[in-house]
């Protein structure tokens, strides 16, 4: 998904609103799918930011008990948790250089001569930097 997110940054070009209408559209839509938590597990759930503490103690138990395919299940489930917290640490670095790029892009437009229509992508971006950042 960081790698999808990183790509999606150069389709934040105040040169063409359609482009950078369908980046902030795809980046929504990818956000929606990230795993939201405090790095570090310091979640209200006890420190079981990914939601991995029921399962990891049932699989456990199971590993424990010489079961390959839980130890299995509860490895996958440590590589996915540990991802999405490197993903959630990332994310704050990610949404500073959305902000500057639009910002850029705003600023770009506002420069732009009124009569060629500058003003009216200015004012179309506004509302998708608004509705992206609600």
């Amino acid at each position: 998904m960081r790698t999808l997110l990183e790509l999606a940054l150069p389709g934040i070009d105040p040169n063409d609103p359609r482009k950078l209408l369908l980046t902030l559209h795809t980046a929504d839509q990818l956000l929606l799918l990230a795993p939201l938590a405090a790095p570090g597990g310091g979640g209200a759930d006890g420190g079981d930011a990914f939601g991995v503490g029921a399962a990891r103690a049932a699989l456990r138990s199971s590993a424990d008990g010489g079961d390959g395919e839980a130890l299995a299940r509860l490895e996958a489930a440590e590589a996915q948790a540990a991802h999405a917290e490197g993903l959630a640490c990332w994310l704050p670095e990610w949404g500073r250089e959305v902000l500057r790029r639009l910002l850029e892009a705003l600023e770009t437009q506002e420069r732009a001569p009124k009569g060629g229509g500058g003003w009216q992508a200015a004012y179309m971006l506004v509302q998708l930097t608004s509705e992206f950042v609600r």
